[in-house]
């Protein structure tokens, strides 16, 4: 599993190990059950398995495209 200090941007994340930074995806953040977040996720979809963990602020925003 990673240790990952950044900001994230990308279409879809999978987080399985540490992550401390913002992520934002345009389409769906996952955190499954061995991954961390330490900062903001801003996505219109997000998944958090049992045993994940996300300390930060969420932003579920819907794009006018999607509505």
């Amino acid at each position: 599993d990673a240790d990952i200090r950044a900001e994230i941007v990308a279409s879809a994340v999978v987080v399985t190990g540490s992550v401390t930074g913002s992520i934002t995806a345009g389409k769906k953040v996952e955190i499954l059950a061995t991954g961390s977040v330490k900062g903001d996720v801003v996505s219109p979809d997000l998944v958090i398995h049992e045993g994940g963990r996300l300390q930060g602020k969420v932003d579920m925003y819907r794009s006018p495209a999607q509505e």
